[in-house]
């Protein structure tokens, strides 16, 4: 029964994370290279990334995802929530994002029209949908130096509608 459960948490977290991807600027943010071979295992060695380093090495381990040679590590706080790391393919490093999770719940309760955090392997472009740390509601955008996130804009998000 715990491995349906787990399933089920799982598939409706991907679910959160993939709606909406599709009207993102991610070709505003171009990255050329991409990273080949095999990954540098990460290196989690702040308190925040020592806590997940077994969630994080394993999807380190998958490759890059974001950014030419970044990965992406995210994995799940709650019900409607997700925190995640950057990870460095040639190097290990392991990056913090500006705050510790972000929720997919609007604060009056129900869901945005949009949710998530998206990313794509050929733009530094990072979209998080949601409310960072269960306040300012909104679309971030943000673009990766190599070190950090920069934020470059936000949108409001429209709540979902009860059928």
């Amino acid at each position: 029964m715990k491995t349906c459960y787990a399933l089920l948490a799982i598939l409706l977290g991907s679910q959160i994370l993939m709606v909406g991807q599709d009207t993102l600027p991610f070709s505003q943010y171009p990255v050329t290279s991409r990273f080949k071979g095999t990954p540098v295992p990460a290196r989690p060695i702040t308190a925040f990334a020592r806590r997940y380093r077994t969630v994080i090495r394993r999807g380190a381990a998958d490759g890059p995802n974001f950014a030419g040679h970044y990965t992406v590590v995210f994995w799940g706080c709650g019900t409607a929530c997700a925190q995640f790391v950057i990870v460095d393919a040639e190097t290990g490093n392991v990056f913090d994002p500006p705050y510790r999770g972000v929720s997919f719940e609007a604060p009056q309760g129900g869901f945005f029209q949009q949710s998530g955090i998206h990313y794509q392997l050929n733009s530094s472009l990072l979209v998080v949908q949601g409310c960072p740390e269960d306040k300012d509601c909104a679309e971030h955008l943000y673009n990766w130096t190599g070190d950090k996130l920069e934020p470059v804009g936000t949108k409001p998000l429209t709540p979902l509608e009860p059928r």
